[in-house]
């Protein structure tokens, strides 16, 4: 079983307001300490998604990326590890 991609909604929330990069940093912030607590693969898609919608913060990237660790599901061994050997990140 593999993290869809391409999951774009979230019933708890916050999906919109982290991908959004019209949005004040502390805001997307907010969306992803709300998105922590939930430590689920819908959480888990979320956060998937938010990667490349966040390279306008390294901080905030290297937090979506430090959380989707920290949820510790299989699942997201190979997205860790095709961004850590990206040249794009």
């Amino acid at each position: 079983m593999t993290i869809d991609d391409s999951a774009t909604s979230f019933e708890g929330g916050n999906n919109t307001e982290l991908c959004d990069a019209t949005l004040p940093v502390d805001a997307r912030f907010r969306a992803l300490y709300a998105l922590k607590q939930c430590r689920s693969l819908d959480a888990a898609k979320v956060l998937h998604k938010a990667i490349d919608s966040t390279s306008d913060s390294v901080l905030l990237q290297h937090e979506v990326l430090y959380n989707i660790g920290q949820y510790g599901f299989s699942e997201s061994l190979a997205t860790l590890e095709a961004v850590i050997t990206s040249d794009k990140y």
